[in-house]
């Protein structure tokens, strides 16, 4: 691994915060056309609601459809720890020191595995 993946690897976390911002923005802009949306309609003018209503399902569509990118993307991009893991357990997996493992570590290992987990099915 070079120092530039680890660099990426590291970033990943960041990248997910921008997308998130990005999708909370554009769900708040799917919200905001659509009160202008329903807004136009009560307007006192024809023409001013037709124009506000123009406006409004613009900054509604733009607003949904940066909202579907954006969460998509935050979805498929995995975060630092989930980038560590996908790096780490394949390298200690096909690692032969690992494999060559008695099995008497390997069922102490499972019993301290089941330790924890009913640790933490009590919290």
């Amino acid at each position: 691994m070079t120092h530039f993946e680890m660099y990426l690897i590291t970033r990943l976390d960041g990248v997910c915060t921008l997308f998130g911002g990005l999708l909370t923005a554009g769900l708040t802009a799917t919200i905001i056309g659509g009160i202008i949306i329903a807004g136009s309609s009560i307007s006192c003018s024809k023409e001013q609601g037709a124009r506000e209503g123009r406006v409004g399902r613009r900054m509604a569509m733009w607003g949904a459809l940066t909202s579907v990118i954006f969460g998509s993307l935050l979805t498929l991009i995995p975060t630092t720890q989930d980038m560590a893991l996908i790096y780490a357990v394949p390298a200690i997996v096909n690692n032969e020191d690992v494999q060559a493992l008695p099995p008497e570590l390997a069922k102490l290992a499972r019993m301290k595995i089941d330790e924890l987990l009913r640790e933490g099915e009590k919290k």
